[in-house]
């Protein structure tokens, strides 16, 4: 598709959607909700705002509808123009980038990418998020950080000095304190009978040997124990030399980053969490395959929440039965399995319609774990509906094989994670169901003409390599204008519709019923083992017919003429159709009410 046409279908989709409702009802609103203080805009190939919202447009004083088709210098002050029209410029090549932007007071750290669709850049997403409290809280533990480096005799870090051997020579006060001993106890004794975790006492002995061997300073993070639980720390290891350059000493140096690193992390995560559910908005926008979707977003939910389970369960109509549609981590062929919907977490989430968090499955009191659950040795997850516009699809679904597994966040991930799908899903759902409306007769939901004619395509393209024998017959009511001269043409649908109903109740499952035309109705059947047999069925279908209808208080004898035409070995689909309707009118020129077979078969 060349550009300037995905450019128009770009815009034809976007400028179909209310923005009004599109905020109430799309990815966008999704991504604000799950991060308080961010924003999200779409712009299209010419650097215009398509749709825009959230706190992140709010803080800096602006209404979304009215950005709406300006470029960032007609709708922002020309500092935050200045810094987004570049980013938006190198979007549009496909380039992504990610900057802090300085809006008075407040501070977003703002992401620009481009928008794909099959491969081609249709526009681009930008997402914001405030981060002024951390930079704030960033700036703030530097400063600390530097006047502990200033006092470092009287540093509250745990101190400490290493020689050759491994040996404690000297730690200062907190260190005693940490450990709750005095030092007396501590220095002289080698790192192993410290009494430390194994794998604490082993990545030091690891720094500690390489800073010796290499003379050069090591920085470790690891989480230290203590009384309240653990808590992260950096040390820094720091050789001494001898004149002859061999380390003769390490010396520590160890602080709790506990607060800053949970800081940090959840910053990231939150940056983490929010590109991905932008790049399932974007999928859920674009995406063409439901498999492919759903794939898409077991994957994202896998590697932002570290999860070793991930699934998206279909509720099967008998609403008994889940159907394992996506998953990671299950084993091998649970993918497209059914499991019982009895008394089971995914049931109990769809009954309440809201979110289950399992903390712990051994004292779980609502429901029982499931027997596919259980076999991973489950023992926390959560679990959110998936709502389409028409409906609940099933449910996602993210567990553990540890308690008490997922926070809050992960929490409102989750639940964002699955309103992109379900959004992605009722626009695929709407698609397939307005591409068959275009190959069915609104009347009688056969197929239509266009439908019919294609399956003849292809069904006499493949006769070369399968053999047999394909047939059309071609139906045409006798008297039907009579009965719609008579009795109106509300009477007359209800007969076709009849008509209808009577010929797919004879036909073989896999036959073709189309309506052609008025009272022109034609049946393609395929993979016939004898011409022969599209006699037989022709003939079953005049029977059907001529069976007295009901129409109000009075009863409708029908009559048909039908002609068969055959294709063995190939043909050509308007050959074919001729063919049979020649059949057609001279079963009609002989009175009606019978069959005609063309003469000779196609070939």
């Amino acid at each position: 598709m060349a550009m300037g046409a995905m450019d128009r279908q770009f815009t034809a989709v976007l400028e179909a959607l209310d923005p009004t409702t599109f905020l109430d009802d799309t990815p966008l609103r999704l991504v604000v909700e799950s991060f308080p203080g961010g924003g999200i805009a779409l712009f299209d190939r010419d650097g215009r705002f398509v749709l825009a919202g959230g706190r992140g447009v709010d803080l800096v004083g602006l209404e979304p509808h009215r950005l709406r088709g300006k470029t960032p210098s007609e709708a922002l002050q020309p500092e935050v123009a200045a810094a987004l029209e570049p980013r938006f410029a190198a979007a549009l090549e496909g380039r992504s980038s990610t900057f802090d932007l300085p809006v008075g007071p407040l501070v977003l750290k703002v992401r620009v990418a481009p928008l794909e669709t099959d491969g081609t850049i249709v526009g681009g997403l930008a997402s914001a998020l405030d981060v002024t409290s951390s930079r704030a809280e960033s700036t703030r533990l530097r400063a600390a950080e530097e006047q502990y480096r200033a006092l470092a005799e009287a540093s509250p870090d745990l101190v400490g000095r290493y020689d050759r051997e491994e040996r404690l020579v000297y730690v200062n006060a907190a260190v005693e304190e940490a450990k709750g001993v005095g030092r007396e106890e501590i220095v002289g004794r080698r790192l192993t009978e410290l009494d430390d975790p194994p794998e604490l006492t082993a990545l030091w002995r690891e720094t500690l040997r390489h800073a010796i061997a290499t003379g050069e300073q090591q920085v470790v993070q690891y989480p230290y124990p203590t009384p309240d639980g653990p808590r992260w720390h950096e040390s820094r290891h720091i050789p001494e030399f001898a004149d002859d350059g061999t380390v003769t000493h390490v010396t520590f140096a160890a602080r709790d980053i506990h607060d800053l690193k949970v800081s940090r992390d959840a910053i990231a995560t939150r940056l983490e969490q929010q590109e991905a559910v932008g790049e399932l908005a974007n999928a859920a926008l674009t995406a063409s395959d439901l498999d492919a979707l759903l794939d898409q977003a077991s994957r994202s939910v896998a590697n932002v929440l570290r999860a070793p389970l991930v699934e998206v369960l279909e509720r099967q109509p008998d609403d008994a039965t889940f159907l394992l549609r996506s998953g990671i981590g299950w084993r091998a062929g649970a993918l497209g399995e059914t499991r019982s919907a009895a008394d089971c977490q995914a049931t109990y989430t769809l009954e309440t319609g809201d979110v289950v968090h399992v903390v712990d499955a051994g004292t779980e009191q609502r429901f029982s774990l499931d027997v596919e659950l259980a076999a991973h040795r489950v023992r926390s997850g959560v679990t959110v509906p998936v709502r389409t516009p028409r409906g609940v699809f099933g449910i996602l679904g993210v567990h553990a094989r540890a308690p008490a597994t997922f926070a809050d966040d992960d929490v409102v991930f989750l639940q964002s994670v699955a309103s992109v799908l379900g959004s992605g899903i009722g626009r695929l759902e709407l698609e397939a169901e307005l591409r068959e409306q275009a190959v069915r007769d609104p009347l009688t939901g056969l197929a239509n003409r266009t439908l019919l004619l294609a399956r003849t395509e292809t069904a006499l393209d493949r006769l070369p390599r399968s053999g047999g024998t394909v047939a059309m017959l071609f139906v045409d009511l006798d008297g039907f204008k009579d009965i719609n001269d008579a009795r109106g043409h509300e009477a007359g649908d209800a007969v076709l519709r009849e008509v209808a109903s009577r010929l797919e109740n004879v036909v073989r499952p896999a036959d073709t019923v189309a309506r052609f035309g008025g009272d022109e109705f034609v049946v393609l059947c395929e993979d016939l083992d004898d011409p022969k047999e599209a006699t037989g069925i022709a003939t079953r279908m005049l029977d059907a017919l001529t069976v007295p209808h009901r129409l109000g208080d009075d009863t409708v004898v029908l009559a048909a003429s039908v002609g068969a035409a055959t294709a063995v070995g190939g043909g050509a689909t308007d050959a074919l159709l001729r063919a049979a309707d020649d059949a057609m009118y001279r079963a009609k020129r002989r009175g009606g009410a019978r069959v005609k077979v063309a003469e000779t078969a196609l070939r």
